[in-house]
């Protein structure tokens, strides 16, 4: 029942919800579905789908393949807030939160309060380049960081970016940051953000940065950072790095003389992780027709070279980034473009990524998503 009039495309509301049952859009405004396919293709074990009649017809596999879940409402019910379920537990869960050590907001300390990133969320620092996300901000991050991990050594950091025009500008912010604090900052150049997160784990790094707004348009742009398993960072450390972005953390010291960092050209690095992913394959692709939407994003730079070493005839689309064209009509968010050129061009199979590849989505040879339990 939540208000969707400011969600630019509901559908990836639904990505991390591969469990849910039951899902009622009759009160939901479709029209910022981009992609009804895509949206419900997260939702393997979906069981029932209240939509209005008028949408159905958006909705291809339901109508093409008969669901028995799919569930025709004649009209949209009006929006009216939480029900008052959602009004009982959401007040529940506050108040046993407040009480839980018998303190009210009121009586909290300052650290307390300050327990939730403020700048990091789940998807990193991200927003509108220049605006919400800086070249300030990159730079006092990387400054801290390097100062953070260089207490007992010096710190050795893994940096990976996206095709988008800004992610060289905070790519740059963030090395003079790393260095200036004395930490070395390696650079892998446009690659995936699990390229960043397989080397991080196994090059010996203490933390790895991903510069990317993933589904993004190109105007916005993120900071994700890694810890040195790879995994996201822990937040008692991002909420360091974001109070030392506020001026709260002033002992953070420059580095001077030969205590100074380098940057390095970590090309190498990419080149290890296509290997690692190609020794993964228990077969080989040989007269396997592949299709790949690369968003005009970071798969532009690896996705050929895994599917060519695994012996596939590869087709490449939207493989021509100019800073500007990220995810513009192609790659997951929009995954009828390959859906039509898997059918075209009688393709055996087809995968669409999104900006910085950590989003996948597959077509059969019939042009028929593929949903994310089935890959």
């Amino acid at each position: 029942t939540k208000d969707t009039s400011n969600v630019e495309d509901i559908s990836y509301m639904f990505e991390n919800c591969s469990s849910l049952k039951c899902i009622d859009l009759s009160m939901m405004d479709t029209s910022k579905v981009i992609n009804f396919d895509s949206m419900f293709g997260y939702c393997s074990k979906l069981q029932s789908l209240n939509l209005l009649k008028e949408d159905i017809d958006k909705l291809k596999c339901a109508k093409k393949e008969g669901k028995s879940w799919l569930i025709p409402t004649d009209a949209r019910k009006p929006y009216d807030g939480r029900t008052k379920a959602a009004k009982a537990i959401v007040g529940a869960a506050e108040n046993a939160a407040a009480g839980a050590n018998g303190n009210s907001n009121q009586d909290m300390s300052k650290k307390e309060k300050r327990s939730m990133t403020k700048y990091f969320g789940t998807d990193g620092f991200r927003g509108k380049a220049g605006v919400v996300l800086t070249a300030e901000h990159a730079f006092k991050t990387g400054r801290f960081l390097g100062w953070y991990y260089g207490k007992k050594h010096k710190a050795k950091i893994v940096i990976g970016k996206d095709t988008r025009r800004s992610s060289y500008m905070f790519e740059n912010a963030l090395a003079a940051g790393i260095t200036s604090s004395g930490g070395d900052a390696y650079l892998l150049h446009v690659t995936t953000t699990p390229c960043v997160s397989y080397i991080t784990r196994t090059e010996g790094f203490d933390c790895g940065i991903m510069i990317s707004a993933s589904h993004n348009p190109y105007f916005d742009n993120g900071i994700k950072l890694m810890n040195s398993e790879g995994e996201k960072m822990e937040d008692d450390v991002q909420i360091m790095v974001e109070q030392f972005i506020d001026g709260e953390l002033t002992d953070v010291t420059w580095a001077i003389e030969d205590k100074i960092g380098q940057t390095v050209d970590f090309y190498s690095g990419r080149n290890r992780y296509i290997g690692y992913l190609t020794s993964m394959a228990p077969v080989s692709l040989e007269n396997c027709k592949v299709a790949l939407d690369c968003a005009n994003g970071s798969t532009w730079s690896i996705g050929r070279s895994v599917f060519d070493a695994l012996g596939a005839k590869t087709y490449v689309i939207n493989n021509t980034p100019d800073g500007t064209n990220i995810n513009m009509n192609c790659g997951s968010t929009h995954i009828e473009g390959l859906q039509t050129y898997v059918r075209d061009n009688k393709l055996d199979v087809g995968f669409a990524f999104d900006g910085d590849a950590d989003r996948c989505l597959a077509v059969d040879e019939y042009g028929d998503v593929i949903n994310g339990d089935a890959i």
